[in-house]
């Protein structure tokens, strides 16, 4: 369940012990300037967010339900005109739950003879081990953010049957504010394969997505395979920490 932060019958007062009319209340993540939503309803539905700063009436109340979501925030009162400031850091938000967003999935059969001459490649993680508020569409391989807050990714790919020219390879995590970028320019080992891996932070706006792709490069043909199996050794996760 998500926490209320203080009640409509709450008053906020300034330094001199009368109400704050107009005041405002503005909501941080922790530590940063980095404004964060509040939500109208418990659920913390996309949609039903507060303004932020949240705006006192005359009487130094909140007008509307204030419901904060499972991360710290920094939270700064202020009278009307930004004055006579107060800070509280951290505010603790709703504790993490069966309900936060987390998956894992892996491709499930090796796609054979799709990159190494420059071709790029969405890597498939077509088999859920599980997808926590069903965020995840192992139809098209991507995740989506339900509420806006930081995410971890992690990635791993395995590469087989790379020739000896295939010198260039790139594993890009694909999220809508930013590309994170595992490459390497080098002959690939005995075996031919390669195991690219990348772990990222992400900030993430309710809506953004998430997917990877795969470029090798350098080859005379499009003839390396991405592994796949029971084994998941070419696997996708990603869960909100805050």
């Amino acid at each position: 369940m998500a926490v209320r932060y203080k009640s409509k019958g709450d008053v906020f007062l300034d330094s001199n012990g009368d109400a704050r009319s107009g005041g405002l209340l503005n909501f941080y993540i922790t530590a940063t300037t980095t404004r964060k939503n509040t939500y109208t309803v418990d659920a913390l539905t996309v949609g039903l967010e507060n303004a932020n700063p949240v705006v006192l009436n005359s009487s130094g109340r909140c007008a509307t339900d204030i419901f904060l979501s499972p991360a710290d925030y920094k939270v700064v009162l202020t009278n009307s005109d930004t004055t006579d400031s107060i800070t509280d850091d951290p505010v603790h938000g709703a504790p993490f739950s069966s309900t936060m967003p987390a998956f894992l999935a892996y491709n499930s059969a090796t796609d054979n003879n799709v990159t190494g001459a420059g071709t790029t490649v969405t890597v498939q993680f077509d088999t859920e081990v599980f997808d926590q508020g069903g965020n995840y569409n192992n139809s098209t391989n991507t995740f989506t953010a339900p509420v806006t807050g930081i995410y971890k990714f992690d990635v791993a790919v395995q590469v087989t049957d790379l020739t000896a020219a295939m010198t260039t390879h790139q594993l890009n995590l694909i999220t809508t504010a930013r590309t994170y970028s595992w490459t390497q320019n080098v002959v690939p080992i005995a075996t031919g394969a390669v195991n690219p891996v990348i772990s990222a932070l992400a900030k993430m706006t309710a809506g953004d997505t998430a997917s990877v792709t795969l470029r090798i490069a350098a080859g005379a043909g499009d003839t390396a395979d991405i592994v796949g199996g029971s084994a998941a050794t070419t696997y996708f996760s990603g869960y909100q920490v805050a």
